[in-house]
């Protein structure tokens, strides 16, 4: 089962349930009178952005330090793109 479809399922089960029960639980920042979908949208864009952004920094730490620099140049850093695709899955299922 893939993330956004585990989210999905998650949040759909317990909005269900919130409502049917009116119990609080941590759906209620997600779903019902606030918009968690378009919160979750903002940081799942602001984490794209800063993922390529990383094309033009300079590696210091982590496996990128070891990797050319003409390399580097080319692609953004994996670890920023992975927390960018992680949101965007969190977002999408949200939706």
């Amino acid at each position: 089962m893939d993330l956004a479809y585990t989210i999905y399922i998650c949040k759909n089960d317990l909005h269900a349930h919130a409502q049917t029960t009116h119990s609080r639980t941590l759906v209620r920042a997600l779903t019902g009178e606030t918009n968690g979908a378009v919160a979750a949208d903002a940081a799942a864009t602001a984490a794209e952005k800063g993922a390529e952004a990383t094309k033009t920094m300079k590696a210091a730490a982590g496996r990128s330090s070891y990797v050319p620099a003409e390399v580097l140049a080319s692609v953004p850093d994996p670890g920023a793109v992975a927390v960018s695709v992680w949101l965007r899955a969190i977002a999408d299922a949200l939706k």
